[in-house]
């Protein structure tokens, strides 16, 4: 069995073969490639998986991931890291491979940390992560909470697109969840307008893919917004804080792994968290639990809200002039175990390209060629007629 799949199903569909990523429920087998994990089977199966089924969609298996979601690709996965098919020693996820493999059509992930958007851009397919609000976050495996949702890859946008909006409307069981369901027929793009952020460079790839909307009827211009260099840190403490509350689940009582030299009460809780989880998850969750000590909640976390709601404001100003922002997908295509070696905060590094959208929770597609895409929340339908002007 490649690693690419924490565990393969065996079923026949004349629907789309897709794969789930382990930190989504399905009946049966979830890990969250952790350790804490390995042999947790869920009674349940989350909302969206629930549609994907009742539409004839397969599921073709559980892809591996990092660690609950939150590295940079999958690097730090208990199963080991997944490797690119596409470009020797490149990390990617496990869903983006088996894409990039022809193992299935599509892959269903959770956006917690922008993992899904570097794996299509190192395999060049497309991601697709709608608006928060818009599909069920109901069975998902939850670390940040305010910020993370599913996402969708394809080879085609034709396939991401519509997949999600199977996967979107009503959900009882999710209190953030917007009954809003939406079409993505195509139409004329000629005379949007879009955004380029000068604090994140133009480089070639950005440079091609202006060019291309220009000669599609868009209007694109450039301009400042200094508060993006915030953001990253904004949502990175937040990342912390709120995986830190989400994990405390996992402590080998209820649910998950518990150390077999456990003796007492404290070794149990104690051993079994420092032998269940990883270096990564260890080290977010200590952050964590500092951030939200009594001196330092209003210092750090509630200065993050903030910084939230600041960003928010402005793009909010932005999105009253212009219909998308363009901005890179990360600083690179590929990133190797030794990028990650030679900078412990990469992971933190590479969220100043994916962090807004999930701050702001703001629909975003990453495009074959590596330009990232963001629209209005709930403003989908726009992202994706425009970017199926690039590739």
């Amino acid at each position: 069995m490649s690693n690419y799949f924490i565990s393969e199903t065996k079923t026949r569909s004349n629907g789309l073969k897709i794969t789930i990523d382990d930190n989504i429920l399905t009946e049966g087998f979830t890990t969250c490639a952790s350790r804490m994990l390995e042999n947790y089977n869920s009674l349940f199966a989350a909302t969206a998986v629930e549609k994907l089924l009742a539409s004839g969609a397969q599921i073709a298996g559980k892809t591996n991931i990092s660690e609950f979601g939150l590295g940079l690709l999958s690097e730090d996965s208990y199963f080991g890291p997944v490797f690119s098919p596409s470009f020797k020693d490149a990390l990617s996820t496990g869903g983006a491979a088996a894409i990039a493999e022809g193992l299935c059509d599509a892959a269903v992930a959770v956006d917690t940390n922008g993992a899904p958007r570097r794996a299509a851009l190192a395999e060049g397919i497309y991601c697709y992560k709608p608006s928060y609000g818009l599909i069920s976050r109901y069975g998902i495996v939850a670390a940040v909470s305010s910020c993370e949702g599913i996402a969708v890859s394809a080879r085609e946008l034709d396939t991401a697109a519509p997949l999600a909006g199977i996967m979107m409307g009503a959900d009882p069981k999710d209190g953030t969840l917007t009954e809003k369901k939406l079409s993505f027929g195509g139409y004329c793009v000629k005379g949007k307008k879009a955004a380029l952020i000068n604090e994140y460079g133009e480089d070639d790839i950005l440079a091609g893919a202006v060019g291309q909307l220009i000669k599609n009827g868009c209007v694109v211009k450039k301009i400042s917004m200094h508060e993006v260099k915030a953001a990253h840190i904004a949502y990175y403490t937040m990342l912390c804080a709120e995986s830190c509350n989400n994990l405390s689940r996992f402590d080998g009582i209820k649910y998950g792994y518990r150390s077999p030299r456990a003796r007492t009460l404290e070794e149990i809780y104690v051993m079994s968290r420092s032998e269940g989880f990883g270096l990564n998850i260890k080290k977010i969750i200590m952050l964590g639990s500092e951030l939200l000590a009594k001196d330092n909640y209003e210092k750090y976390y509630n200065k993050a809200l903030k910084i939230r709601r600041v960003l928010r404001n402005r793009f909010d100003d932005v999105f009253n002039e212009y219909d998308i922002v363009l901005l890179p997908a990360a600083s690179k295509r590929c990133f190797t175990i030794n990028d990650i070696k030679n900078n412990p905060d990469i992971t933190l590094d590479e969220s100043y390209y994916t962090a807004l959208a999930n701050l702001l929770g703001l629909p975003s597609i990453v495009t074959p060629s590596g330009v990232q895409i963001l629209a209005n929340n709930m403003n989908d339908e726009c992202a994706v007629n425009i970017a199926r002007c690039l590739k």
